[in-house]
């Protein structure tokens, strides 16, 4: 049964729409963090039929489901809402010193990795560099100088001035921030991912390439975030907007809705209600690729009886 404007028009005054009780639908449910556009639906399912008392209304002409209210609340609020540093991969590879190089320059780039973003547009992902650790030296190379630099920065690098054999490991801690080493905060644009660079001066008196073993340790700050469309869609009906969700600007957040939807239900067994839609829009993964969220959906129907 479709609503005429007759029936809208009488929906907020005393004599036309009537109501059952509200009631609540709730559960806890994991959302996709990661990629844009994909929904995860939502089941509106009661145990037993929720609007019993439409039964003590044998007259009515007429009964369409009113949403009154959505919340929704994020389940790891406390664990993540502020930044947190964890240790990413390592890079542990070598560099090649040319023959007969004397004094040449290498300059490696270090920046975050998995398991959170490299850059994102939303949010980067600071990086701190904590551990150089030098390999066995190949014989006839020698490392003269170790110098670190953030990449946003201007300028000479920082010379550590320390002495390098085989498997020395040069802690930053020692120079920077006693926990985490050089701490990078900053891209190139600010959009950018930070990075830290690493410069070996190195001599190699063989007549060919000889490749020099390295590891550099280091953290990242890491955030997680979604952001989701949220839509009703009702039993054989089209989504109805209710608006959007930001899961960092607003971890727990109430929709009063008091919207009628023009479905009619006519079937007092149903315990099927519909869906609620969660479409995700911008989203950065670092903890998990997935969240867990508390919904709450409270509804009553509207019914319409006879004129006096």
């Amino acid at each position: 049964m479709s609503v005429d404007s007759k029936y809208v028009d009488q929906f907020h005054t005393p004599d036309g729409w009537h109501y059952t009780e509200d009631v609540s639908f709730f559960v806890t449910t994991s959302l996709t963090i990661g990629t844009p556009g994909v929904l995860t639906k939502v089941p509106v399912v009661f145990p037993v039929p929720p609007f019993q008392s439409f039964n003590r209304v044998p007259d009515a002409r007429a009964a369409f489901l009113v949403l009154r209210k959505l919340d929704i609340g994020n389940q790891n609020v406390l664990s993540f809402r502020s930044p947190l540093w964890q240790w990413c991969a390592a890079i542990d590879t070598t560099y090649a010193v040319a023959a007969n190089a004397t004094n040449a320059t290498t300059i490696i780039t270090y920046q975050a990795g998995i398991p959170a973003p490299s850059a994102s547009a939303n949010i980067p992902a600071p990086v701190a560099l904590r551990r150089i650790r030098i390999g066995t030296l190949p014989a006839g190379v020698t490392i003269s100088r170790v110098q670190v630099l953030p990449g946003w920065s201007v300028g000479q690098p920082d010379d550590l001035h320390v002495t390098v054999a085989s498997n020395t490991i040069i802690d930053l801690a020692t120079y920077y921030d006693q926990n985490y080493g050089l701490v990078n905060c900053l891209g190139v644009p600010f959009t950018s991912a930070p990075t830290i660079n690493v410069t070996f001066t190195t001599s190699n008196s063989n007549a060919s390439i000889q490749n020099v073993p390295y590891t550099l340790y280091g953290l990242q700050q890491g955030y997680q975030w979604g952001q989701w469309l949220i839509q009703y869609q009702p039993p054989n009906g089209f989504p109805y907007d209710i608006g959007q969700y930001d899961d960092s600007q607003e971890p727990t957040k109430s929709f009063q809705l008091d919207k009628l939807i023009p479905i009619g239900i006519n079937d007092l067994g149903t315990v099927d209600l519909g869906n609620l839609f969660f479409t995700a829009n911008q989203q950065l993964a670092f903890y998990s690729t997935v969240s867990t969220y508390d919904i709450m959906l409270t509804a009553t129907l509207a019914y319409l009886v006879p004129e006096r």
